[in-house]
């Protein structure tokens, strides 16, 4: 059987310090690792059965520690944004000229901000792309603030003295030798919203209106179901 490497003189009171400075299970448990096989002399089986580890895990890290030495007590960083287009500095620069417009209230497109990071990266990327690299720097896609007309509180008056109107009407002396005829009649103003969801900065909100609008004036008479209308795109 090939003889163990011996462990450096000094590890010990090394690997001891760093048991009492390791601030995570995962960093106590490498320094651990190898602590059990300079200070006490356990054996791989061993030091996995103390740590909750394989032995095959045992040996690599200490073998890598004997190779470059508190080195490899160090986590491995795992994860990270290993294939990406463009550093953070880099996608600030492209950003930045939305900044002053996102400042105002106003509306991005993407289709804007995707042209100018293409030209940057010099390739076409996927529109999921400029969506996650609004999120990294604090956009969000909300709604803008829009606002309901308020009713016409003189109008609403009206409909409340009909009876009264009609009575004083009726008994008009110019109306005493025909009939007369009741017609309701009334307008509005038709629309929807357009999508109005648009990318801003965090504890912004743009204000913006996008509403298709039509208006429609109506007159009915009860009587005989005569019916009068009028649509127009704008008045």
């Amino acid at each position: 059987m090939r003889q163990a490497t011996p462990i450096p003189e000094g590890a010990v009171e090394q690997l001891a310090q760093a048991l009492e400075e390791a601030k995570t299970k995962a960093a106590f448990q490498r320094v651990q690792c190898v602590w059990l096989r300079a200070a006490l002399g356990l054996s791989a089986e061993q030091v996995a059965t103390a740590i909750g580890w394989v032995p095959t895990s045992v040996r690599r890290l200490q073998a890598r520690y004997l190779r470059e030495g508190g080195a490899a007590l160090i986590g491995l960083k795992r994860g990270g944004r290993l294939h990406q287009n463009l550093s953070e500095a880099d996608e600030r620069r492209v950003l930045r000229g939305f900044l002053d417009q996102a400042a105002q209230g106003g509306m991005l497109e993407v289709s804007r901000i995707k042209t100018a990071y293409e030209a940057a990266v010099g390739h076409r990327v996927p529109k999921s792309t400029v969506y996650r690299l609004l999120a990294r720097h604090g956009w969000r896609k909300i709604a803008p603030a829009g606002s309901i007309p308020k009713p016409i509180p003189r109008a609403s008056r009206r409909l409340k003295k009909l009876r009264r109107s009609v009575r004083r009407v009726v008994n008009q002396p110019a109306r005493q030798s025909g009939p007369v005829r009741l017609i309701f009649q009334d307008e509005a103003r038709f629309g929807r919203i357009n999508d109005p969801r648009r990318w801003a900065l965090v504890a912004t909100r743009p204000a913006v209106r996008e509403y298709s609008y039509a208006f429609a004036a109506a007159a009915a008479s009860l009587h005989d179901g005569v019916l009068d209308r009028l649509v127009l795109p704008e008045v």
